[in-house]
């Protein structure tokens, strides 16, 4: 058995959805990085041949970005200095892939994806190798290839280069992309297709796939105390009637209802500043209104806000409006690990570094100090409606009564879909108010006083519920993907995929209770993986449409709209995405089709918006497919993530025993 390979990457596979490559740097590795590789080399030989001994796999470790966030390449490990969140950033950069040398760039920034604070790190922040995995390589002799197994396989341009990807289509079917979903059409005995279907990820794989979009353990408690408005917000404080029934702990982590509304002090969600768009939902039907909702909205500051805020101050253009531009905002598929900032010198010279970093008057020790922008190669481009909520409740030890109800609702495209939990008697039920070709669906899971976790998923058309981490069947398993058709009579389906956000949309979350005494604890919200179409199989589109394909103000995004996504600079488009009045035809999308025969697999990256696969592929000399005969085996785990650094060095040895986790 071989356990000390390693992947190794055409430039191409670091390029972005731009397709440009990266020049190959020169700059020799310092004797210290040639001894750490050299030191992690033998401690990971020794830990496979003491682990691995009884089937046939490989060592490989990832070199680039583009299964991000489920494999990581050689990054940045960050933890924000703002809210304390941590998250990775691509530093792929930072090294020649086929010399394992440094290059002369280095990664100096990134925006956290909790918070949105550009923290300018410098030069000097580690950065650690790629996640280093373990691949079957007999995985594929003895079943065949599912769809969603993370596989390595050789580069169909370069037989001798070894990628890693996500299997998205198999033989014998016709792959669409198309609203960030996939849709599969499968080949008939006769040689026609059925119709198209939309595919959704098992449950393990989807787990590994959500990617974080605000996790409520780590509030920023400073922001609201100098008046900045808090993302979670009850109804009532909403609307401005000086009283809530959630009522937030002091560090802000949970919150808990009485089972009664009080008054409340406007300070308690922040200060009473106005927002660029200030939906007010109200109920959304007349059966809920004894319900007390915890409302969500996407409050995001821009680069130009932390230039006050990180300072705890109001930014100058706030208090003179008492409004806060551009929020709160439509969430979109952007992410953290894509939002790198680059210094191409090592010099503290302001005007050698990148045009997003700023030099300011400081305490450090060089008399100032840098702030970053949000670098616009780093925003996503595409609205995502596919979300989760999780969170802990603790219904305190009291009896259960008859009008008691817990409800999660989650919106996409102005519609609402909701689960209401009845703790008596368990009855839980899935709902979509307003559509009458649903019936609801129910089924009935005994909850005992105390605390229990919920997860509450509307992803891929269907809504899907765990309890205590157990996935509950529902007789049709939740999916409403019927009702997005379009009927036989040629009518548009009753949910059409294709439908705009609205300003509902701006509060897509919402926790409501009626009657029952309880907390919550740990919510954590997220959205779905998604697929952008893109590359050189889009289906045909009008002319007009056509041309904006080669604007630069739409790189990366595949929705169409009435007035074009501005994506140069940060204030015109954030204010995109907290104006519903821009969103007409913004539901729209391209799609790509990709045919595929016999031994023929579709393989895509994770990390969608910065990923060249099978997308990109396609020349007169390169196919858009991954043949069988290419393919080396089944990702299963991250033997070793990259270690902890010991106190006062920069080695990576202390393990990080949480992160290593089976590949699904």
């Amino acid at each position: 058995m071989e356990f000390n390979r390693s992947i190794k990457a055409s430039s191409c596979e670091e390029s972005d959805l731009s397709g440009k490559k990266q020049e190959e740097k020169t700059e020799e590795a310092s004797g210290f990085a040639s001894f750490r590789e050299l030191a992690e080399s033998l401690i990971f030989a020794l830990l496979l041949a003491f682990f691995i001994k009884s089937f046939e796999a490989e060592a490989f470790v990832i070199p680039t970005g583009s299964m991000a966030p489920t494999l990581k390449g050689r990054h940045k490990d960050i933890e924000c200095s703002e809210c304390g969140f941590r998250y990775q950033v691509n530093a792929s950069e930072e090294m020649d892939s086929s010399t394992n040398r440094k290059t002369a760039t280095r990664i100096v920034s990134g925006t956290c994806p909790q918070c949105g604070f550009p923290e300018y790190y410098g030069p000097d922040a580690p950065s650690f190798t790629g996640d280093r995995i373990l691949v079957s390589k007999c995985t594929f002799d003895n079943r065949p290839v599912y769809r969603w197994d993370v596989s390595v396989f050789r580069a169909p341009a370069e037989p001798k280069v070894n990628f890693i990807k996500r299997i998205i289509g198999l033989p014998n079917e016709r792959v669409r992309i198309q609203y960030g979903d996939i849709f599969v059409q499968k080949k008939l005995p006769s040689g026609d297709y059925a119709d198209f279907e939309i595919v959704r990820k098992p449950l393990t794989n989807l787990q590994q796939m959500l990617q974080t979009v605000y996790d409520n353990d780590f509030p920023h408690k400073e922001l609201v105390q100098i008046g900045w408005p808090s993302r979670w917000i009850d109804d009532l404080a909403l609307q401005r009637k000086e009283q809530a029934a959630w009522i937030p702990s002091e560090d802000r982590k949970s919150f808990s209802f009485s089972g009664e509304v009080q008054k409340i002090d406007e300070s308690v969600f922040g200060s009473r500043l106005n927002l660029e768009t200030n939906p007010l939902p109200g109920e959304f039907d007349a059966k809920n209104a004894s319900v007390h909702w915890l409302r969500y909205r996407h409050i995001v500051p821009s680069s130009f806000d932390w230039l006050s805020l990180m300072d705890r101050k109001l930014p100058d253009s706030v208090l003179q409006s008492g409004k806060i531009a551009n929020n709160p905002q439509l969430i979109i598929d952007q992410a953290a690990y894509n939002t790198a900032i680059r210094q191409t010198s090592d010099s503290r010279d302001v005007d050698s570094m990148s045009q997003y970093i700023r030099k300011l008057p400081g305490t450090s020790a060089y008399g100032y100090r840098y702030q970053c922008l949000k670098s616009a190669d780093s925003f996503g481009m595409n609205w995502t409606g596919d979300l989760s909520v999780s969170c802990e409740v603790d219904f305190k030890n009291e009896p259960f009564t008859d009008h008691d109800q817990l409800l999660f609702d989650l919106v996409k495209g102005g519609q609402v879909f909701r689960c209401r939990i009845h703790p008596l008697d368990g009855r839980i039920t899935l709902e979509i108010p307003g559509i009458d070709k649903w019936v609801p669906e129910v089924v009935v899971h005994p909850l005992g006083p105390g605390v229990h976790h919920f997860q509450f998923m509307n992803i891929d058309e269907q809504m899907r519920l765990l309890v205590d981490g157990k996935e509950l069947e529902f007789p049709n398993e939740g999916r409403y993907d019927h009702l997005c058709k379009p009927f036989a009579n040629g009518q548009a389906g009753v949910l059409p995929r294709n439908r705009d956000p609205n300003e509902k949309d701006l509060i897509p979350v919402s926790i409501g209770v009626q009657n029952r005494k309880m907390s919550i604890d740990h919510i954590k919200i997220q959205r779905d993986l998604y697929y952008i179409a893109t590359g050189n199989h889009l289906e045909a589109i009008p002319y007009e449409l056509a041309e904006q394909l080669h604007k630069p103000e739409h790189r990366r995004c595949d929705r169409l709209s009435s007035v074009v996504i501005p994506s140069a600079d940060e204030e015109n488009y954030t204010k995109f995405l907290s104006d519903p009045v821009s969103w007409k035809g913004y539901g729209n999308t391209w799609s790509a089709i990709f045919d595929l025969q016999e031994d023929q697999y579709l393989a895509l990256g994770d990390n969608s918006g910065l990923s060249h696969d099978s997308r990109l592929w396609s020349s007169n000399t390169v196919p858009y497919y991954v043949d069988r005969k290419l393919l080396i085996g089944k990702a299963f785990y991250v033997y070793w993530p990259h270690g902890k650094l010991i106190p006062k060095t920069r080695l990576p040895f202390i393990p990080e025993f949480s992160k290593m986790r089976h590949i699904d």
